[in-house]
């Protein structure tokens, strides 16, 4: 079961490096889908082997954690792959995200929030709901606000000034956090009230 969540992790996961990779991108465009597989693929590598070693260090036979730990990156990999296909074949290295772009950044943040929790509660011992997203929380919070200041510095190198970047920023920072914040939240008075 621990496999098949990581793998149901993983997809979103990929799509939101893909989307992310397509809103940050600078003309021309024509490298998208190959930087996404770029960053995914060997980051999605080094925790299928991590979840391999620790399952192996549990007592499971490392033969058969070879062949999950395989099976947990080649499904997620294949979607990023075909993401860098499709990017190439339809999008001329696109897609190209010009309108609605605030809108985007912040459906990329809950979906990496998402992705975050799932490895964290997938990884966490059972029984610690509250731990494991708090521990999702402190781990996505330094990680999209880093993501957003790379975004603010690519708005700033295309031409718009601080005092304009500053409000968007705010706002691409917040609402994904605050989305963080209200799950520990709700998880933390679940919990308290059982």
């Amino acid at each position: 079961m621990r496999s098949f969540r990581l793998v149901l992790a993983g997809i979103p996961l990929s799509g939101t490096v893909f989307l992310l990779c397509a809103l940050l991108a600078q003309p021309p465009h024509r490298v998208t889908g190959v930087v996404a597989a770029a960053i995914f693929c060997p980051m999605w590598f080094a925790m299928s082997a991590v979840n391999a070693l620790g399952g192996v260090a549990a007592g499971n036979r490392a033969r058969i954690e070879a062949v999950l730990a395989g099976l947990i990156f080649a499904v997620p990999a294949a979607v990023s792959l075909l993401l860098w296909w499709a990017s190439r074949a339809w999008w001329e290295g696109g897609p190209v995200v010009t309108a609605g772009r605030t809108g985007w950044v912040l459906v990329a943040g809950v979906a990496l929030w998402a992705a975050v929790a799932q490895l964290i509660a997938v990884w966490n011992t059972p029984g610690s709901g509250v731990r494991a997203m708090a521990a999702a929380a402190a781990v996505f919070g330094p990680l999209w606000m880093a993501i957003m200041i790379v975004n603010l510095l690519i708005g700033l190198s295309v031409g718009y000034t601080l005092v304009e970047e500053l409000p968007v920023l705010a706002v691409n920072v917040a609402v994904p956090v605050a989305v963080a914040v209200i799950a520990r939240s709700r998880m933390h008075g679940r919990t308290g009230a059982a």
